[in-house]
């Protein structure tokens, strides 16, 4: 197998984890939106907390990278390793920023759903 042929089926696959967690997600959004109401919580409200747990899960996620060190030793390479952490983090920053802005996804269901 070329390593193109291997690329594209490797990014296959990792498309489909992502669909998978995106799907998961979704569910356990609706569930804590059900959650929610039941609890007399008002729907803008709902959107605000899901919203500010959904920036925040971002803005954590490379947290496990950047305390870890590179994985090789090399100086270059760890140079290469810290430039990248801080990227993703900014563009995961700008991402967080755009999340946390409520949506009034507590008043329909999420797009591309069953529901």
């Amino acid at each position: 197998m070329n390593t193109t042929q291997h690329d594209a089926t490797a990014y296959a696959h990792e498309l489909a984890r992502v669909r998978e967690h995106q799907d998961v997600a979704v569910r356990a959004r609706r569930r804590v939106f059900e959650a929610l109401a039941q609890a007399g919580t008002a729907q803008a409200e709902a959107d605000e907390l899901i919203a500010a747990v959904e920036a925040g899960s971002m803005t954590t996620a490379p947290s496990c990278i950047s305390e870890s060190s590179a994985p090789e030793s090399n100086p270059t390479f760890e140079d290469g390793w810290a430039e990248g952490v801080c990227s993703i983090s900014r563009d995961l920053l700008r991402l967080a920023d755009v999340t946390a802005v409520p949506r009034g996804r507590a008043h329909r269901p999420d797009p591309g759903t069953n529901a």
